[in-house]
């Protein structure tokens, strides 16, 4: 009968589709390998900003036509019959299958260091790094306005991406000598309140207007008394840990500098880096 080959048909569409999707996708995924995610505060910044910079951040998603007052409305559609619809949810269903085999994986991947220390020492680097980049920031920035934005994103990004507190705990069982535990853990403790006061006077003190030498001195000095309160900690860690932590820092910014388009700003952090705080 008609129906019966129409639906037999189908599905032996689907069997095809299905298999030429995977075979597609086992193809696209030996040429087109993941890139490699570096966590600097300035590559983080520049994908955050990029993800925002248009309309609709979900740039997948397509969002329903809109009366003027913001209403969604709904087009018009010719009324289908039963077997129209099931032939077209049919069809829809396939279709995602397949995008689904053949769209590559472009998201950046990150990969923490096999070594839980030495992966929590980077990321207590990566914060130190930060605050530098974070006081050029507030140098930079004449105006309140300009600077609540970008500072508000930034510190967001530190808190969410290096997580300093959870560094601390971990890496706090590692203190040595193990009697300067109280030592090193007052001094993690001082860093991890003294970001989140930067967040707060952010939030709460930031406004309109330009900026004045009571903000920026309050700024620059919670961001310091984490930079040195860390350094504080670190001393207490397995020094080889910590200097193969910070090397990996380097090697990532110089690699860094070398992947980013040319076509953006060249006045981001990438092109105009800060002196590492160990190194100065």
């Amino acid at each position: 009968p008609k129906k019966l080959l129409l639906g037999h048909d189908m599905h032996i569409l689907i069997i095809i589709l299905v298999l030429a999707g995977r075979s597609a996708a086992a193809w696209i995924s030996t040429v087109a390998p993941q890139k490699q995610q570096h966590l600097t505060l300035d590559s983080l910044s520049h994908r955050a900003y990029a993800s925002t910079s248009s309309n609709n951040e979900d740039h997948h998603l397509i969002e329903p036509p809109s009366t003027p007052d913001g209403v969604p409305t709904c087009r018009s559609s010719p009324i289908l019959g039963r077997r129209d619809v099931l032939q077209q949810s049919t069809v829809s269903a396939v279709a995602g299958l397949v995008l689904d085999f053949l769209t590559p994986s472009f998201a950046l991947a990150y990969t923490p260091d096999s070594d839980k220390l030495r992966e929590s020492l980077y990321l207590i680097s990566r914060v130190q790094e930060s605050t530098v980049q974070l006081e050029r920031l507030i140098r930079n920035c004449q105006t309140q306005e300009e600077l609540k934005p970008k500072l508000k994103l930034k510190l967001k990004l530190v808190q969410a991406s290096y997580r300093l507190l959870d560094q601390i705990n971990y890496a706090s069982q590692f203190v040595d000598p193990p009697e300067e535990l109280v030592a090193a853990s007052e001094a993690g403790n001082i860093a991890v309140e003294s970001l989140q006061d930067a967040v707060v006077y952010t939030n709460n003190e930031l406004g309109d207007g330009p900026i004045v030498n009571e903000q920026r001195e309050f700024l620059n000095e919670a961001l310091q008394t984490t930079r040195e309160s860390l350094f504080t900690f670190l001393k207490y860690m397995p020094q080889d840990k910590l200097e193969q932590a910070r090397k990996r820092v380097e090697v990532e910014n110089v690699d860094n500098r070398d992947e980013f388009d040319d076509n953006i700003d060249k006045n981001a952090g990438v092109y105009n880096p800060v002196t590492l705080p160990w190194k100065q």
